[in-house]
């Protein structure tokens, strides 16, 4: 792995990470929220093999990213854009997993020219107004989030805690795990996932921000996607309902969802960016672009 920076048009700084080969075929990835170029760290060299890289990044206010003012899901785009003409890339497929999922699909729509195919991990659908068509029917979900913003300093002050001690939510996490999510998260992924809490934590802006951007409008024309989307979800997801994904693959035309029987949240996480990884090369050895 390795750690990189990329100094933005207006002077913010864009942290990286980039894992497999740095001259393979690469492969963008959006972590979760919280989340941090640490989040992908548990799909070893193996299998991205030699003709795969890997490129995770710190959204703004995560990990060693700078906060962005006025930062939409939208607008996230222009910093993509930007790392990629940095990295010279023409093409690349997307991951984005949980809370990422929103920032991958901003980029089926605003990047399509540079976009092969997109997957979603465990994503999160639009929660803008309960009841509207335009987004997923889940009001424990809106109301959740809804009351962790409406304490803003409480909340900064957990994600403090958070980052003073990881291990804590890394073992409040591993205690209510599935019997499918227990067989995939040996014990060095839960060590990469304490690493990756921490870097996620180090300020509270891009959780904050993030939770405020899930209540509202993404901007984001789903039925205008043209580009193949996957979506991999765990069947026994308590933290992100099986309504998020059906709905979302209904709004997109072409696209396939796959449930992983018996995979909570975590499992589905890992499961389901390994089985991304694979079926892309699979679609670039069969020339499917």
């Amino acid at each position: 792995m390795f750690n990189n920076q990329l100094t933005l048009n207006d002077g913010r700084q864009l942290s990286y990470a980039v894992y497999g080969n740095p001259r393979g075929f690469p492969i963008l990835f959006f972590h979760g929220t919280p989340g941090s170029r640490y989040e992908c760290s548990f799909v070893d060299g193996q299998q991205l093999g030699e003709d795969t890289c890997m490129i995770v990044v710190d959204r703004p206010g995560y990990g060693l990213s700078d906060p962005k003012n006025n930062r939409t899901i939208l607008n996230w785009t222009n910093d993509v854009k930007q790392l990629l003409d940095h990295l010279g890339l023409l093409k690349v497929d997307v991951v984005g997993v949980s809370g990422g999922g929103p920032y991958a699909l901003a980029c089926a729509v605003k990047l399509e020219e540079y976009v092969n195919h997109v997957a979603i991990v465990c994503g999160i659908g639009p929660l803008a107004i309960s009841g509207d068509s335009g987004s997923v029917s889940d009001d424990e979900k809106r109301s959740s989030i809804e009351k962790e913003l409406s304490a803003p300093e409480k909340m900064a002050e957990q994600i403090a805690q958070m980052h003073a001690h990881p291990e804590a939510m890394g073992e409040e996490t591993t205690n209510n795990l599935s019997e499918f999510d227990r067989s995939v998260i040996m014990p060095d992924i839960v060590k990469k996932w304490i690493k990756n809490v921490k870097e996620a934590t180090r300020s509270p802006e891009g959780m904050i921000t993030d939770y405020k951007l899930l209540l509202q409008s993404w901007e984001v024309a789903l039925n205008e996607i043209s580009i193949p989307v996957y979506f991999w979800h765990g069947y026994q997801d308590d933290m992100v309902s099986l309504q998020h994904p059906r709905f979302l693959a209904e709004q997109i035309q072409g696209a396939e969802l796959e449930f992983i029987e018996g995979a909570g949240h975590l499992g589905a996480a890992i499961v389901g960016t390994r089985n991304a990884v694979s079926l892309f090369k699979e679609k670039r050895e069969s020339n499917d672009f």
